[in-house]
């Protein structure tokens, strides 16, 4: 194989790398990897409350799920780890001394504040509108912890259907203020059921270059039969 095909071939590949990261981008709202606020709960000095949520579809109004099956449930789809490994992530992530029985519930004046507020600062932009109803909040966690001297609260939520097996996924850390919550930080990212999923970068990469082979060969061919007709004559 000559040098110039090589730098082609890796021209390509790099191509094709790039083009996967910004397709990852569009379907599912990340470049590489599921963004997360996880790592805000290392070193955490108390763990003040957790609350597995639910939502109701008609009213809005958020409920907190009983014990031990809303914390066994989050946490369910990540042991294994799977597509749906959404807020049970997050219950991982506190180390197992820390989240006991005992550990009390979110008051529920604070989870209906601060799941209204991720409504209003982050609403859900639905499909179509045979989604209009469902395409909205239905299923979260909160939890509230104290790190160095600041009270916060990390609250998670997941919609219904917001297009054909299409979800989406929030997660947003707020600073406790008085009675007030000062966003923090937002991440938010999408994922399918029955659809799509599984489909990202490192599949779509061999898939582009093979496409951008595909495309290029006929054109190498054409080029080397210009270069033999010009060196004939």
């Amino acid at each position: 194989m000559s040098m110039s095909m090589r730098v082609r071939l890796v021209a390509m590949a790099a191509a094709a790398l790039l083009l996967a990261v910004g397709e990852n981008r569009l379907l599912w709202g990340y470049w590489i990897s599921r963004p997360s606020l996880a790592s805000e709960l290392d070193g955490i000095d108390r763990l003040l409350a957790v609350s597995v949520l639910a939502s109701d579809l008609n009213t809005g109004r958020v409920s907190r799920k009983q014990r031990p099956d809303g914390l066994t449930a989050a946490q369910q789809p990540c042991r294994p780890r799977t597509n749906e490994c959404l807020e049970g992530s997050l219950l991982l992530q506190l180390a197992p001394q820390r989240l006991t029985e005992k550990t009390p519930e979110v008051a529920d004046d604070l989870v209906q504040q601060a799941w209204a507020q991720l409504k209003t600062d982050s609403p859900i932009r639905v499909g179509s509108p045979q989604y209009q109803r469902t395409g909205k909040p239905i299923a979260g966690l909160a939890i509230q912890f104290v790190k160095g001297d600041q009270e916060s609260l990390l609250l998670a939520q997941r919609t219904s259907e917001i297009s054909d097996d299409r979800f989406a996924y929030v997660e947003s850390l707020y600073r406790a203020n008085g009675g007030s919550l000062v966003p923090v930080r937002q991440v938010r990212y999408f994922f399918e059921v029955a659809g799509l999923e599984g489909i990202e970068w490192p599949i779509l990469w061999p898939v582009n270059f093979v496409v951008l082979l595909l495309a290029f060969l006929p054109i190498a061919w054409l080029a080397r039969k210009r270069e033999a007709r010009t060196a004939a004559a």
